[in-house]
């Protein structure tokens, strides 16, 4: 009971904006947030992968830029469109990224309950080779060509992304459309994880290498390209 209590208070305190800047500042878990913090109120931010908005939250409550999410996940798209429905700024949409439009499988992590749970949604994804999702457990996606998506803007400040080994898809486009874009912020599968030192997802070892010498190559590494974790 006395945790149930202390989550509900740590929930509702977090509804207050001053407090949730406060977190950001002495929470560590929140540091690697500030790769963001380059970004102002007129700012244009893409959020590919958006799960419940947590980099979304955070780049809304420094600047109230114009942020545009996208998320296919059911359960996490409705959590995101419900906390989100009264922000002016932002506009949230039901589809998955991809190098296509089109209607794609869309795998669940092997423990998900269903497509309306959020404990294992951050998981679930476009690659049937993933190691940690079920080929069984299976919803179909609506899916939306990058291109898509940046012939919309004139300029773009920040694109996020975070969709579990499909970002090998859409990459290619990215770079072709470096000009239009001041900064990517990518996690990539694949590559070794700065915490356990162990390669995530051996799988598209060869998809990250590739990649990596791409961007190293066009000198975008570390620079116009965050490879974040």
């Amino acid at each position: 009971m006395f945790n149930i209590i202390k989550n509900a208070v740590k929930n509702n305190l977090k509804k207050f904006k001053f407090i949730r800047l406060l977190l950001y500042k002495i929470r560590p878990g929140y540091k690697k947030y500030q790769v963001f913090d380059f970004l102002s109120k007129d700012s244009i931010f893409i959020d590919i992968g958006a799960n419940i908005g947590e980099v979304t939250d955070y780049v809304n409550d420094k600047t109230s830029c114009k942020i545009y999410c996208y998320e296919p996940h059911p359960g996490a798209f409705n959590y995101l469109e419900n906390k989100l429905k009264n922000k002016n700024n932002i506009f949230i949409f039901n589809y998955a990224v991809s190098d296509k439009n089109s209607e794609q499988n869309f795998y669940l992590h092997r423990e998900s309950l269903n497509s309306a749970e959020l404990k294992y949604s951050q998981a679930s994804s476009l690659e049937s080779d993933k190691e940690n999702i079920s080929q069984e457990k299976k919803i179909t996606v609506k899916s939306i060509h990058i291109n898509d998506i940046l012939k919309k803007f004139k300029k773009i400040d920040c694109i996020k992304i975070d969709i579990e080994g499909h970002e090998y898809k859409i990459l290619p486009f990215l770079i072709e459309n470096k000009n239009l874009i001041k900064r990517v912020v990518c996690e990539l599968h694949g590559g070794k994880s700065k915490f356990t030192q162990k390669i995530k997802n051996p799988k598209y070892k060869p998809k990250y290498d590739h990649i990596i010498s791409v961007l190293k190559k066009e000198n975008l590494y570390n620079d116009w390209f965050i490879d974040w974790e």
